[in-house]
């Protein structure tokens, strides 16, 4: 050790109690994660840092990291401490190892004899957790320290994507709910951070496959290109999900009939599932039946406006129901379409069995937001007017940089979706690549099972692919922790402990996606991505199941 010659030896026993412990867990914070601990001596002692700083050396998650001394000269209690490194991980407690190293400073007792050899013992440091990752994004979190790179902090999207080069790709407008559940439309290119439109919290960043509304004049229900039947339409009379007067009437007439509205003829693609769905509130009356009708065959489902709940359905796939703060739901259906046109209709009524009634000719439903896509999901609201209009498909990527380890990493991310019912690829949280589909470190939820599945690829060859033993809940968050390194891949979903690959060698990679495989693939997440870490470690198998958790 690098200690002084001295004139006569003592010995020190030394105790070490934690003091101050700052834990970044999933989320960078403003400040660095940093902690101290006591040194207790069975004397008071000098310290000198003139020619170096005493420190102790431990264990960060199998990386080397050294606690300095920072107080307590002339006293028997010596404080050591430490600021994490951008990529630290270590969730079942650090390690301090012996010995205490005098790094070229001096201690000595009080009347200067230099100290060269202590006894002590070392403290249970298991409750002493560190979680920096070298890049954080928090796309739910407050604005304390949501984005980080490599220790420096952006509390804004728009600003952690001009600092990392991010480059988000929509070439079209797209629809979300704000802060306070209204619904927005986001510029091109422009990421949409959405919300409950019912309880108002923050669900994360939306990622969606391109879909194109064929439902012409959406929110305009007087126009000719939808017909009336025993019914009559008002136009501008409520205010809308958007906040704006832009809501329409529909008003069933006195005759004992179905009253309804309905498109002309959209454009269908035979053999695959179509979703047409609405915006509705009760106006007297309290029920929307929402209707695909492809030659004689009617697929359709009737909707209860008072608690946004389906009250009966024939010939459907599946149904789906949003609540919307201020009386409003969205409500749809799916089925599958076997021809090359197909018609939607929606019905205003006041009961739940689909039967004809007679209106009063004032009472309605008010009904905004017509939708009809080839899609077997109820996707983001895109209006129209006198033709269809498309969302494309949209991504979010940034390059490597410091805070990327080509050969070996851990990556982390959450997600919430709304259902399983998209089959290309299941749902894409994350992946790893050099912008190809020739190597890649990929994680996603299998539509099938719900469980997480991981896969490596190097040079086109598959070197790893694993599949946990968890089951992801719909409307509920849950996380993929994936490791990689050469000879050794591992994945952990929700918790379970850790699937591995033996694999082979590690992919070359410079750029991480969110939301899909490779930045042009169509195979999306279809849902919200909430948080994303890395660390720039193969983190050890017992550290993945406590950031899945």
């Amino acid at each position: 050790m690098p200690f002084l010659p001295h004139q006569s030896l003592k010995f020190f026993c030394i105790v070490f109690t934690a003091l101050f412990l700052c834990l970044a867990v999933s989320t960078a914070r403003a400040a660095a994660p940093s902690f101290s601990f006591t040194v207790t001596m069975s004397e008071a002692v000098n310290v000198n840092t003139g020619g170096g700083i005493p420190r102790i050396q431990m264990d960060v998650g199998g990386q080397t990291r050294y606690a300095t001394y920072s107080a307590g000269s002339g006293t028997s209690s010596l404080t050591f401490s430490y600021t994490a490194t951008p990529g630290d991980l270590d969730l079942d407690g650090i390690t301090l190892q012996t010995p205490l190293q005098a790094n070229g400073g001096v201690l000595t007792d009080l009347s200067g004899n230099v100290m060269t050899d202590f006894s002590y013992s070392l403290p249970n440091t298991s409750g002493v957790k560190v979680d920096y990752p070298s890049l954080s994004m928090d796309f739910v979190a407050d604005s304390d320290g949501r984005f980080t790179v490599n220790g420096t902090v952006y509390n804004d999207l728009n600003s952690f994507i001009t600092a990392a080069s991010v480059n988000f790709f929509r070439p079209s407008i797209a629809t979300y709910y704000d802060s306070g559940g209204i619904l927005r439309t986001a510029s091109t290119h422009t990421p949409r951070i959405d919300y409950n439109p019912n309880t108002l919290s923050v669900r994360g960043l939306l990622i969606e496959q391109g879909r194109t509304n064929q439902a012409i004049y959406s929110d305009q229900f007087q126009q000719a290109a939808w017909v009336k039947t025993q019914s009559s339409v008002t136009s501008n009379a409520a205010i809308s999900p958007d906040g704006t007067s832009n809501a329409d009437f529909l008003i069933p007439d006195t005759n004992n009939a179905l009253h309804s509205v309905s498109s002309g003829a959209l454009t269908a693609t035979a053999g695959n599932t179509h979703t047409a769905s609405i915006f509705a509130k009760a106006n007297g009356y309290g029920y929307v039946t929402v209707e695909i009708i492809e030659n004689a065959t009617s697929h359709k489902a009737t909707f209860n406006l008072s608690g946004c709940s389906l009250s009966n359905s024939s010939g459907i796939t599946n149904n789906f129901t949003q609540t919307i703060n201020n009386g409003w739901c969205r409500v749809g259906i799916s089925a599958p379409v076997s021809v090359a046109t197909a018609q939607v209709r929606y019905y205003a009524s006041n009961n739940t069995s689909f039967s004809a009634f007679a209106g009063d000719a004032s009472s309605g439903i008010a009904l905004y937001g017509a939708q009809f896509e080839i899609s077997p999901n109820m996707t983001s609201y895109v209006p129209t007017a006198a033709s269809t209009v498309g969302r494309n498909s949209e991504g979010f990527s940034l390059p490597g940089g410091a805070w990327l380890n080509g050969a070996e990493g851990t990556i982390v991310g959450e997600a919430e979706v709304d259902n399983f019912l998209h089959t290309d690829f299941g749902y894409t949280l994350f992946a790893l690549t050099n912008g190809t589909a020739q190597h890649f470190v990929w994680g996603f939820i299998r539509s099938t099972t719900q469980d997480a599945r991981g896969e490596a690829v190097t040079a086109a060859s598959q070197v790893a692919n694993f599949v946990t033993g968890d089951s992801f809940t719909a409307f509920t968050p849950g996380r993929i922790a994936m490791a990689y390194k050469t000879n050794s891949f591992a994945i952990s979903g929700l918790g379970n402990p850790t699937t591995n690959d033996s694999g082979g060698t590690s992919p070359t990679l410079n750029l991480l996606v969110i939301g899909t495989r490779e930045v042009a693939a169509t195979n999306k997440l279809h849902g919200h991505a909430r948080k994303i870490s890395y660390y720039p470690q193969r983190a050890p198998d017992a550290q993945l199941p406590l950031l899945s958790q």
